[in-house]
């Protein structure tokens, strides 16, 4: 998915229709998996921002907040538009297993978030920090690994045939490339 990059208000509207269209499924039992960039840090990170925010020199965090304009509500991080998809059902499963396997990183608004009967199917799920020099030249954004195992799709059926390629019309009296 990708939510608005500009205003926070947009994205908790963007994410409620996501929330409207998943929630039957995640009711159903359905296996669901979300990832994306969603412009917004999870409420899993909330205290960790809200410090760093806190900690800013004024001056600095003056001139954070104007630049940051619609992305800050009064000039906070707001949590409501990833909140949502996590009341829905959805589980922050990157946080789950960095935390658990002591991967420290500096942001995320890149997320992985899946429905809780795929959580024990999770092989790794991490922002990919190191290597991010390599992914440069494609994206702003660290890539967001997520491993699973046990999925059991169902085998993708044979592609179809081609259709045969048109006979070149031959144009009499014209010069004819065949």
């Amino acid at each position: 998915i990708h939510t608005s990059p500009f205003d926070f208000q947009r994205r908790i509207h963007e994410t409620a229709i996501y929330v409207r269209r998943i929630k039957p499924l995640l009711d159903a039992g359905e296996k669901l998996i979300m990832m994306g960039d969603f412009n917004n840090y999870s409420p899993m990170d909330k205290e960790r921002f809200d410090d760093r925010l806190e900690k800013m020199d004024p001056v600095k965090r003056e001139a954070y907040i104007k630049e940051r304009g619609k992305n800050l509500n009064n000039g906070k991080y707001d949590y409501v538009s990833t909140q949502q998809l996590l009341d829905a059902g959805l589980i922050d499963v990157g946080y789950d297993w960095m935390k658990e396997h002591g991967i420290r990183y500096s942001s995320r608004i890149d997320l992985a978030l899946l429905s809780p009967n795929l959580k024990d199917d999770v092989v790794e799920s991490y922002v990919e920090f190191p290597r991010w020099k390599y992914f440069r030249e494609f994206s702003d954004h660290w890539p967001n690994i997520l491993k699973l195992k046990n999925l059991n799709f169902p085998k993708a059926p044979a592609p179809l045939p081609l259709p045969p390629e048109p006979e070149p019309e031959v144009v009499p009296g014209a010069v004819n490339l065949v």
